[in-house]
């Protein structure tokens, strides 16, 4: 048993430390990886929701075909991320993708009077936040942690960036609905005009708020966020040169 309490003793110690010492890094890691989060979980678990409000998707054909069209958008991000990341920075890429898909969130709540008129382009311009986040801050908040801290504080520092990023995701999913339906009466959405128009009230609370978050991960990226090309190898470990390499690892 002593030897068991010594275990965890040392344990404690030893993560204690590595948080300690890696704490301005963790600030950009973990915080820029929770923002994105709120964002991304929120839309990706809810957006059959959301496309159905947008007049999109009352039939299961127009679900299938609305979930189609967002997934032929959003999965060249993915690729578009790969032949970028070893053309420019991370902390770059990150910084257009937050940026980029908070243009198209304030696009959506501006523009939502008139692309509700024209269903297929709202379910386009949506499906252009998936891209964005895609083409960017969903795989390089993953691969910056994975390339900024030195090899013996790699395992834990990605770990604590990723369980932030999964508070994000909790958050996120937890309000999506919330702000959805903030103008229903008695938190129901019906299908008649007047539960149309809370609906569509709601929908631009929604992308204004969204809008706003990523915003505030493309500030955090730029001022908390360290260029893991301004990363001078030192004694305390090595760190990745092929960004490829990392992004086709496999993510859990």
């Amino acid at each position: 048993m002593q030897r068991i309490c010594a275990y965890c003793s040392d344990g404690y110690r030893f993560v204690s430390d590595v948080l300690y010492t890696n704490r301005h890094q963790l600030y950009g890691t973990a915080g820029s990886w929770f923002i994105l989060d709120i964002v991304f979980y929120a839309n990706g678990l809810f957006s059959g929701q959301v496309t159905a409000s947008m007049g999109f998707g009352k039939t299961p054909k127009q679900e299938s075909i609305a979930a189609l069209i967002l997934n032929l958008i959003s999965l060249p991000g993915y690729i578009c991320t790969i032949l970028m990341v070893d053309r420019i920075s991370l902390k770059q890429l990150q910084l257009m993708s937050f940026f980029m898909t908070a243009f198209f969130f304030v696009l959506l709540a501006i523009l939502q009077p008139y692309l509700i008129q024209v269903p297929v382009l709202y379910v386009m311009v949506y499906g252009c936040t998936f891209f964005f986040q895609n083409f960017g801050a969903n795989p390089t908040t993953y691969i910056i942690p994975s390339v900024v801290y030195s090899t013996a504080h790699r395992a834990t520092c990605h770990g604590v960036s990723a369980a932030a990023g999964k508070l994000g995701a909790l958050i996120g999913a937890q309000t999506m609905l919330y702000l959805f339906g903030a103008f229903c009466s008695n938190d129901s959405c019906d299908d008649d005009q007047d539960s149309r128009t809370d609906i569509n009230r709601g929908l631009q609370v929604t992308f204004s708020v969204c809008a706003f978050l990523a915003i505030v991960g493309g500030a955090w990226t730029k001022f908390m966020l360290v260029d893991h090309k301004a990363i001078v190898k030192n004694g305390k470990g090595d760190f990745e040169t092929d960004m490829t390499a990392s992004l086709l690892s496999p993510v859990a």
